[in-house]
């Protein structure tokens, strides 16, 4: 189907032949600090294997994952999601990207003309599972992933090419090559870099503060000093994407129906504890208190310790969580 994902894959090899095109007449230096990789593969089934292959060999410093990019919006109503890393994996070519996709996307002046104004709905959201950004982030490698959403005609025979936006795609096209490039020729001064990691920190954190429920929006960054459980998780799986088939096979039926039944009735659960929770535990082991603070200051969402050590004990029963 078209946006999903030929949209994606499309807008990628465009940018490789322009890329080629630009060094071939020389309208380009080719890089010569790092590669730009530009990679295909089936969700998941290729990226691991592939990566798992790629990092015994050479260091990957950042990835960005083209998910269902070149929509008309105002045809699916769809919003260009930003999903970015969790906070421990955050990169400063990260803010980079955003810095070149905002800037690529914003046409438009204001009636003073004092700035630029975004012509498309965009939007940076907290890292979200369900693409191969998660092997990446698994194997400890900064990745964002571009995604428009939601999409009325997602995995339908109406996703069709009549619904795809060249424009957007192209724009997206530029300032992912743009930032590519800026990280494989070593373009961009490190004071510069670190300046704008911590001005996108800075965003990201008063950005997700007022978007907090008023309820725990006082609780999202207080770090109380108090004894911490000394008892810690970490993750002691091997990399790979979290299913609902895997847990159907490994749990006890009686068991994973429960978890299901959790599951099912939070649905906001089911990512964090199948995608952001083995990633962050595969970096670093945490108490519940420190993985309950985590998960706050991420999602704005309160998990109580209780409920976090439930949801933990199913993953501890199927050996991808240990305690230490």
């Amino acid at each position: 189907t078209v946006n999903d994902n030929v949209s994606g894959s499309a807008t990628v090899l465009e940018l490789a032949r322009a890329f080629d095109r630009a060094v071939t007449k020389k309208k380009l230096d080719a890089p010569k600090h790092c590669a730009i990789a530009f990679v295909w593969f089936p969700e998941y089934y290729g990226s691991l294997p592939y990566l798992l292959s790629k990092t015994r060999q050479s260091r990957i410093v950042f990835g960005i994952n083209l998910d269902m990019i070149g929509e008309r919006q105002e045809i699916t109503s769809s919003t260009l999601n930003f999903i970015r890393a969790p906070s421990m994996l955050r990169s400063e070519y990260e803010a980079l990207l955003l810095h070149e996709l905002l800037d690529e996307l914003s046409q438009s002046r204001t009636p003073s003309a004092l700035r630029k104004t975004l012509a498309y709905r965009v939007d940076v959201m907290p890292y979200e599972r369900g693409s191969d950004h998660d092997i990446y982030l698994q194997l400890g490698i900064p990745s964002v992933m571009l995604n428009q959403w939601p999409d009325r005609y997602y995995h339908t025979d109406l996703d069709t090419l009549d619904k795809f936006d060249v424009e957007i795609a192209t724009r997206i096209a530029i300032a992912v090559g743009t930032t590519a490039y800026l990280i494989a020729t070593n373009s961009v001064d490190k004071s510069i870099l670190s300046s704008l990691r911590r001005y996108y920190d800075e965003y990201v954190r008063g950005y997700e503060a007022v978007r907090t429920s008023l309820d725990t929006i006082h609780k999202r960054y207080r770090h109380e000093s108090k004894e911490l459980d000394k008892t810690k998780y970490r993750y002691a799986g091997a990399p790979g994407a979290i299913s609902i088939r895997m847990l159907f096979h490994k749990l006890p039926k009686h068991r994973f129906y429960e978890l299901f039944d959790i599951l099912d009735k939070e649905r906001q659960l089911w990512g964090i504890v199948t995608g952001y929770i083995p990633i962050v535990l595969r970096h670093k082991a945490m108490s519940l208190d420190e993985l309950s603070q985590n998960i706050l200051e991420e999602y704005g969402i309160e998990i109580d310790t209780q409920t976090l050590e439930k949801l933990l004990n199913y993953l501890v029963e199927i050996g991808l969580i240990e305690r230490v």
